[in-house]
């Protein structure tokens, strides 16, 4: 657990949702932090995201012998070097798929057509300070799962969201009817995290609405993140939110997975994370 000194030391630094402990602890494990690094250990894996500072691979030789993990995995701007007893598999990702940040956003000429759309279309933004979605919401998201951008698996994610303090939730509703719904973590002045958002895909410009109505909401602050893109149109895409954007550690990245040597049938994480599921329920 980490400290209450070193929770506050991680707020006013964090810049990347995996600095996020307290939702990412729910799935990661123990939060730890040593030096400029916040990692985790769930018993098996200890997990290693961006540092708040420089690189400094001597993290892993530190996790090795604190924790003995069978994996370790880290994500970092160069390649690792390798690790005594393990097995390295690193992947190289590209820029699009990371976090996109922004350093004092503005927002663009895109964003606030689509704030005109919303008052145009007598559409209701209601934010939501309780960290989970309300009964109603969910009924709502389970009913109308064949028109909204949200998989099932999503849809229980978003049910049982811990309950964090700095969680919000965006709604938009016309006549009552849920539109969309953006969850955001609001670390404000420091950094603000789009998590996970959905939109009615039978809504015109839905999308754009929600992305309008929570930048408009949450722009003041160091650094906004809107979560990696799949493809780069979907980077493209969310880019055009913003006026002439400071992109915030932007560029091509490695994902490294260690695995102990002597371990058998031990899938990468990344592979099994990738391969298709389904996602009905």
């Amino acid at each position: 657990m980490l400290t209450p000194e070193e929770e506050e030391l991680l707020h006013r630094r964090m810049d990347h949702f995996e600095h996020i402990s307290e939702i990412v602890s729910t799935t990661w494990g123990e939060p730890f932090l040593h030096n400029d690094y916040v990692y985790y250990f769930d018993g098996f894996t200890v997990y290693v995201p961006h540092p708040f500072g420089r690189e400094d691979f001597s993290i892993l030789q530190y996790v090795t012998e604190k924790h003995d993990p069978d994996r370790i995995i880290i994500f970092s701007d160069e390649e690792p070097p390798e690790l005594k007893g393990y097995e390295k598999e690193p992947w190289h990702l590209e820029a699009y798929k990371g976090e996109f940040r922004v350093r004092n956003p503005k927002l663009s000429k895109k964003a606030k057509k689509a704030l005109n759309r919303i008052e145009r279309e007598g559409i209701e933004i209601i934010v939501r300070k309780e960290p989970y979605y309300r009964a109603d919401t969910l009924k709502l998201l389970v009913e109308t799962h064949d028109r909204f951008s949200i998989s099932w698996r999503n849809i229980l994610w978003y049910a049982f969201y811990p309950k964090v303090e700095r969680v919000k939730v965006v709604e938009l509703r016309r006549d009552g009817e849920l539109v969309g719904v953006q969850i955001v973590y609001d670390n404000r002045p420091r950094y603000v995290c789009f998590a996970e958002m959905g939109y009615r895909e039978d809504v015109k410009r839905a999308s754009d609405m929600v992305y309008g109505a929570a930048l408009n909401l949450f722009s003041n602050t160091e650094i906004l993140s809107i979560g990696g893109s799949k493809t780069e149109s979907i980077f493209e895409y969310k880019k055009e939110f913003f006026k002439d954007p400071e992109l915030y550690k932007f560029g091509d990245y490695f994902w490294t997975e260690y695995i102990k040597e002597g371990l058998e049938d031990v899938d990468p994480w990344y592979v099994r994370m990738n391969k298709k599921v389904s996602t009905s329920p």
